[in-house]
């Protein structure tokens, strides 16, 4: 077999592209749908989340390149209990009892199985 290396960024950006394709065939369908009726500050935090997501999947993407896949993909199952905290913390979101213990569980068998594996 061949060894084929890919830069990580080419992955990033061919996902973001193949994305949007697809996007863009779903749009006679949903286009008559579409809420156009929105302030400028609107469209440019949906904008700003599409750049911050493209930003974040090539983030990760380049740190997978320096972890094991085991380790990264341990450590991205934190992103739960991170989304969980932004929620509370930044956008004061209610707590509620299940989610706390989710969270807790979630780091608690992240931590348990990279302290096993490290």
């Amino acid at each position: 077999g061949s060894n084929i290396s890919v830069k990580s960024e080419v992955v990033v950006w061919w996902y973001s592209a193949v994305s949007l394709v697809v996007l863009s065939v779903a749009l006679p369908e949903t286009l008559p749908k579409f809420t156009w009726e929105a302030d400028t500050s609107t469209w440019e935090a949906l904008i700003a989340v599409g750049g911050v997501s493209i930003a974040e999947q090539l983030l990760v993407t380049l740190g997978f390149a320096g972890v094991s896949a085991g380790l990264g993909t341990l450590l991205m199952t934190l992103e739960t209990g991170f989304a969980f905290l932004f929620g509370w913390l930044v956008l004061h979101d209610e707590m509620h009892f299940m989610t706390v213990l989710g969270a807790i569980l979630i780091v608690l068998a992240v931590g348990s199985l990279v302290s096993t594996k490290c």
